[in-house]
Order: C-alpha cells, then sequence, then structure tokens
C-alpha cells in the first residue's frame, strides 16, 4: 500500500460546516499606509495620486484603418406635395410696330400712311409737297433734316396718333399741323419755319413735349379764327419758343389762340422780339406756374396785328385777353396761375 493510499484509509468522515465567523475591520487605504510612514508631509490624498502618475509615454503608431462598413438601406421616399393652384396669365405685351427706313419723300409719304409703323429717316431730304401722316405712326427723324417749301408734316384724320422726334425741320412757310381730328405729339425737336411752326385745325389734338421753335414772321403756336375750326386742343409741356416779325404792321408772339380751343401751357420758355408771350381770341387758355416770358421791344413796333387786319395790340405783353375780336369761337378767358401780366384789350388802338 502507497502512502498516499494509506493516508487516505485512515481520513474520518468530514465535519459539518461551521459557522461564519464575525466579519473582519475594513483595512487602511493605501495613502493611510503612507501618511502613517510619512507624518510631516503635507500631501493630500489628490496630491499624492497625482504624484504617482508618471510621464505621458510616446505616443503609439496609428493603427491600421478598419474595413468600410456596409452602407445602411435608403429610406423610403416621402409622399409627393400637393401642386399648387396654376398663376394667372399675364397681360399681353403690345404688338411690336413696323419698321421703315425711308431715304425719300415717296418712301416717306407711304411710310407714314402704315398703321402702327415706325418711320426713320435715314438722311436729309427736301420737298416742296408735304407729307401726310394718318395713322398710328412713330416719326423718328434719325437727327436729320426735312427742308420744305411749306408743310412739311402733317397728321390727318381722326385715326392719325402721330410722334415727331429726333431731328429737325425747316419750312418756307408753316412747318407742321394737326388736323381733321387727329393728334400729334412733337417731342424735342427743332422747328424753323416762315410762318408759324405749329398749328392745329378742325377738332385736332397737339401736345409739345420740349424742343426749340422759331418762327421769323408770324407767331410760333396757332389755331385759326374761321368757323368750324376749332375745338382744338393744345397742351405744351416745355420747350424754347422764338417769336420774330418782318411783316409790316404785325407784331411777333409766341402762341395764338383764335377760336372755340382748350390751350393748356405747363411750362416753356417764350422768347418773342417786338411782340407779346399769348393772345386768347376764343376759347380757354390756362397758363401755370413756371412759364418764362422773356419779351424785348426794339422801340420800331409799338403796336401791330395778330392774325387778321383789324385789331392792333400794343406792346410788350405777356398775355392778351383780346374782347374786342369777336372771335366766332366765342367770349376767351385766360386762367392765370402764375401771375403773368395780363393785358385786357378791349377797344381797337388803330
Amino acid at each position: 500500500m502507497s502512502y498516499e493510499a494509506w493516508i487516505e484509509s485512515i481520513r474520518g468522515a468530514k465535519g459539518e460546516t461551521g459557522a461564519t465567523g464575525i466579519a473582519g475591520a475594513d483595512g487602511k487605504s493605501a495613502y493611510e499606509i503612507w501618511k502613517a510612514l510619512n507624518p510631516n508631509s503635507t500631501l493630500t490624498e489628490a496630491q499624492w495620486l497625482a504624484s504617482l502618475v508618471g510621464p505621458q509615454g510616446p505616443q503609439g503608431e496609428q493603427g491600421i484603418q478598419g474595413p468600410q462598413g456596409e452602407q445602411g438601406i435608403q429610406g423610403p421616399q416621402g409622399e409627393q406635395g400637393i401642386q399648387g393652384p396654376q398663376g394667372e396669365q399675364g397681360i399681353q405685351g403690345e404688338t411690336g410696330r413696323i419698321g421703315f427706313v425711308v431715304t425719300d419723300f415717296a418712301q416717306f409719304n407711304a411710310a407714314v400712311k402704315v398703321d402702327n409703323a415706325y418711320v426713320l429717316l435715314a438722311n436729309d431730304i427736301e420737298t416742296t409737297a408735304q407729307i401726310d401722316a394718318t395713322k398710328n405712326v412713330i416719326i423718328d427723324l434719325g437727327g436729320n433734316t426735312i427742308t420744305s417749301s411749306g408743310y412739311a408734316i402733317q397728321a390727318v384724320g381722326s385715326e392719325a396718333n402721330v410722334v415727331i422726334k429726333n431731328g429737325k425741320i425747316v419750312s418756307g412757310g408753316v412747318a407742321t399741323c394737326a388736323t381733321e381730328g387727329a393728334t400729334l405729339v412733337v417731342d424735342d425737336i427743332e422747328i424753323t419755319a416762315q410762318e408759324a411752326c405749329l398749328m392745329a385745325f378742325y377738332a385736332s389734338n397737339l401736345t409739345v413735349n420740349g424742343g426749340t421753335y422759331t418762327s421769323k414772321d408770324n407767331l410760333v403756336i396757332m389755331t385759326n379764327g374761321t368757323t368750324g375750326q376749332g375745338k382744338n386742343n393744345i397742351v405744351v409741356n416745355g420747350g424754347t419758343f422764338n417769336g420774330n416779325i418782318t411783316t409790316s404792321g404785325y407784331i411777333a408772339g409766341g402762341i395764338y389762340v383764335a377760336n372755340d380751343d382748350t390751350v393748356v401751357v405747363n411750362g416753356g420758355t417764350f422768347n418773342i422780339v417786338n411782340g407779346v408771350g399769348i393772345v386768347a381770341r376764343s376759347g380757354n387758355t390756362t397758363v401755370n406756374e413756371g412759364v418764362v416770358f422773356n419779351i424785348t421791344c426794339d422801340g420800331t413796333i409799338t403796336a401791330g396785328r395778330v392774325g387778321d387786319a383789324k385789331i392792333d395790340i400794343t406792346v410788350p405783353h405777356e398775355l392778351v385777353l383780346d374782347l374786342s375780336a369777336n372771335y366766332p369761337g366765342g367770349t376767351p378767358s385766360i386762367v392765370n396761375n402764375g401771375n403773368y401780366e395780363l393785358y385786357v384789350h378791349e377797344t381797337n388802338v388803330a
């Protein structure tokens, strides 16, 4: 029998488990044990723990990048929003004008009879006949000059809605007019005429938007005192109006209102030599604030006729209300909104 077998043969039976012993007291912390060994140290526990930390070691090499993760599953598409209401259709633009470039009288006179035309003059022209514009037309003189022995351009008829701009007109008589219900706008052009620069007849409309207008031997803007040629509307918004006279017995002037016309002067400068600014023999004339009258007399003329051989008017005056002529359009009126000098003529001074 071996030793281990003999020991096993003499081992007794296992006894019962003894009762649990009383729990021992908590042991001291490492700081408390250290403090007991170093009673003179003033280190707090936190400071002592910090003193145990060694210097930071060198940074290790960067690890190998791991494999890219699989792309996540795409989420479901959101529902489509409700379509908004359709907006209203915009206003249709105006139809473009029909363009003409003209170089002579025949081309010019034909083009201004085409409705909705834009007529561009390519060069200076001279004519002894008048150009009659009868439709809705813009006339662009292209910086050129029309020279005419009489009327250069007329707006004729109720379908005529004519604009003249960008150039010069030189006339040996009356230069330009609106007649038979036409509408004419002159927009910053230059006119030199032996007689009037601008006229209106037979219930027509004339608007002056700037420009320079020089009459050598008459008034600059006129209507006609003949029965039936009135009911015109004239609006002057600006411009320079130069009135002169050479015919013996007459005086110069800026505007002549001779029938049952309506004339409104909003602006402009009237440079009149040996004459008057505005003469009203009929109709209704309004002169607003801001109009300039430069009237000079050299002493050779003290009075003279305007438009006929019956009535002499003294000079100089800015506004003349002629109550003695008894023109067919009825008693004239002038609304003076600019405190201009107003002369009322009641008897013939000749």
